[in-house]
């Protein structure tokens, strides 16, 4: 997973070394794409039922810290999102649409990339499979 460095909508710094030896679900997603708001309920239902050494932590792309509080705070969003101001982190994945999630296992590489709106299901289902 490449390293990162964003912030969050507490105004926090907060990088890849945060989630050393975690599984996680990397979301790049934007307030203005009908799909990724369309994920973020779905983002919520699914940080509740992942296990303990699993976080969910979503990016808005081309967003600053303030445009993330006001999207969490419209929507009633109470999951991590992170800030990508320069696309920068958009930019070392390789996203090429959005929605777009990416597993990495607790070793930090990135084993799968889901493409869309993704359930809790198939997510739980996806994650079986990353260790």
């Amino acid at each position: 997973m490449p390293e990162f460095v964003l912030t969050d909508s507490e105004g926090r710094e907060v990088s890849d070394a945060f989630y050393v030896n975690k599984r996680l679900v990397v979301s790049f997603l934007a307030p203005w794409s009908v799909l990724s708001v369309d994920q973020m309920p779905l983002m919520a239902e699914m940080a509740e039922q992942l296990p303990r050494d699993t976080e969910v932590v979503g990016v808005l792309v081309q967003e600053s810290a303030g445009s993330l509080q006001t999207f969490m705070h419209r929507g009633g969003y109470e999951i991590n999102l992170l800030a990508d101001e320069t696309g920068s982190m958009a930019t070392d994945f390789g996203v090429t649409t959005l929605p777009q999630h990416y597993l990495v296992n607790s070793s930090g590489k990135v084993v799968e990339i889901v493409n869309g709106v993704m359930t809790a299901e198939e997510l739980l289902e996806r994650l079986e499979l990353v260790n």
